[in-house]
């Protein structure tokens, strides 16, 4: 269970791979909807996550995967009683609603974790493992560290070919991953390390090297097309952005031209100034949501870096002027959001089924 999605409602609730059918998902909702229009006050997300957990229970799953959709504490889905809980990093983000330090938001994170459990993480900010090693001790439970008690090392990381060896205390692992980046070599450390908090012995390690080189999430530095290359990913915050441009550096390319468009609640100046100084030119637009940024506020952030910026609101005429100044050697990378790379992705006519 993930969010949002990017092509189809049913990508958010999945079973060994397979969507939730639309018929299922009108079912379950039918069913629960006089329970949710009781309670009053229910957000789309709790709705769906309750849409979720239904489903899962059906279906009688050996294991749900949850990604929680704000903070923790207060999710929908810490609702669940989740025995391998991970934090894959802190950063500032909804200091709105989570609080305005690392030490804060680490705070609520943390607070998905249960007794006795275990507790994964990649972090390595000081202030926040400082939280998350106070929340383990008062719930005696374990903490892994994805640099620690798994080490990555990197056997190759390129556009065609991204393989680790990851090596944890009980052997280790051959990995061949189908995302792209350098940083989804600790993605996969963390997710080996959850697998092994099972304990289950009929996962072998054939089983997780086979489940994580089909893994594919959309719009994580995905490829559209090769000439020119069109590239897209969902990043949208300074931290995101920061590892986005280290991995643009996988590709070779010319002149690179981003379009980009971002929601209004996020740090738009810091987003835009990792990504920005490395672009030859960028096209700003404003995606079809309700709480899409107005694009002369991201522009004038884009000024500062780049002397080519220019506004075109509309998601698909932001395409087409990039396509058509673009040499078959550039690189055209749409990113800022999930929901402006989704109607990229729909323009291109790539879909995940494919």
């Amino acid at each position: 269970y993930y969010s949002p999605h990017v092509d189809y409602f049913g990508e958010r609730i999945q079973i060994d791979g397979e969507k939730i059918s639309d018929g299922d998902v009108e079912r379950i909702y039918s069913m629960l909807k006089p329970v949710i229009e009781e309670q009053g006050n229910i957000s789309f997300f709790e709705a769906v996550t309750a849409i979720a957990f239904h489903y899962f229970a059906e279906q009688m799953v050996d294991y749900a995967v949850l990604e929680v959709g704000m903070g923790g504490r207060l999710d929908a889905t810490n609702a669940a009683d989740a025995s391998v809980c991970v934090v894959a990093t802190v950063d500032l983000e909804h200091t709105d609603m989570l609080g305005p330090t690392i030490a804060d938001i680490a705070r609520e994170k943390a607070a998905v974790l249960r007794p006795r459990g275990t507790l994964i993480t990649m972090e390595n900010k000081q202030e926040a493992l400082d939280i998350l090693r106070k929340a383990c001790a008062e719930n005696k439970a374990e903490l892994l560290l994805v640099g620690r008690d798994a080490k990555v090392e990197t056997v190759a990381c390129t556009s065609e070919k991204n393989t680790y060896r990851i090596t944890i205390r009980r052997g280790s692992y051959s990995v061949r991953l189908r995302l792209l980046g350098e940083h989804q070599g600790k993605n996969a450390a963390a997710a080996i390390l959850a697998v092994e908090a099972l304990n289950e012995p009929q996962i072998t390690n054939d089983v997780v090297e086979k489940g994580l080189s089909e893994a594919f999430i959309p719009a994580r530095l995905e490829i559209l097309q090769r000439s020119p290359l069109v590239v897209m990913d969902a990043a949208h915050n300074p931290a995101a952005m920061r590892v986005l441009a280290k991995s643009l550096r996988l590709f070779k390319y010319d002149k690179l031209i981003l379009v980009i468009g971002m929601m209004t609640d996020k740090d738009i100046p810091g987003a835009v100034k990792e990504i920005a100084p490395l672009c030859s030119k960028i096209i700003v637009n404003k995606p079809n949501v309700p709480r899409a940024a107005d694009a002369e506020i991201i522009a004038s952030e884009a000024r500062k870096y780049c002397g080519d910026v220019e506004i075109i609101n509309d998601v698909t005429s932001s395409r087409e002027k990039a396509l058509s100044i673009a040499s078959e050697n550039d690189l055209i990378l749409f990113a800022g959001s999930i929901y402006m790379v989704s109607e990229a992705r729909g323009v291109n006519g790539l879909r995940l089924d494919q």
